[in-house]
């Protein structure tokens, strides 16, 4: 079969229950992805935290630059960079095991395990196979997740940080 030829390919609507299923296991993928990262993989609070302590001395550089301080503020530049190593370093570790995951899951498992629903498509905005309808489900939750998730690390970076400064919630 040569793959850079267009070919006319017969296709039948998509039953209801293979999107609906394709659906339910782009949300549980991305449910079990998530689980994976933020127990296993990663330390969110401790992210969160070193995000808003990046944050804050970025602040203090930039009032010390525009104060016309550069040496104070390439000293407070040099503050920063182990947290930012450390953040990097945790979000890197999590993306080199759940990657290969990724793709083992859509190339490998969907293919061989919905090998005869090649043929489905369901008309949306464009037709769509099973693993379309798998990643575009996938990536919404995804994205709503990460969302929700990273408002509330970072409230609770923000009131652990409010507990260790001593400072009065108002």
């Amino acid at each position: 079969m040569n793959l850079f030829l267009l070919t006319a390919v017969a296709t039948q609507p998509m039953p209801v229950t293979l999107a609906i299923l394709m659906v339910a296991l782009g949300i549980g993928y991305i449910s079990l992805i998530t689980l994976l990262q933020r127990r296993f993989l990663t330390n969110p609070a401790r992210i969160a935290e070193l995000q808003l302590k990046i944050n804050a001395v970025s602040a203090e550089v930039r009032q010390h630059l525009k104060n016309g301080n550069k040496e104070l503020a390439m000293a407070k530049q040099k503050e920063i960079m182990p947290h930012m190593k450390e953040s990097t370093k945790m979000q890197m570790k999590s993306m080199f095991v759940v990657m290969p995951l990724s793709l083992i899951v859509y190339f490998v498992l969907l293919p061989t395990a919905f090998a005869g629903s090649t043929a489905y498509v369901i008309n949306f905005i464009v037709p769509m196979g099973y693993l379309a309808i798998f990643f575009w489900s996938a990536l919404i939750a995804g994205v709503i997740m990460s969302g929700v998730l990273m408002s509330r690390d970072r409230k609770r970076a923000k009131e652990r940080m409010a507990l260790t400064t001593g400072a009065v919630k108002v």
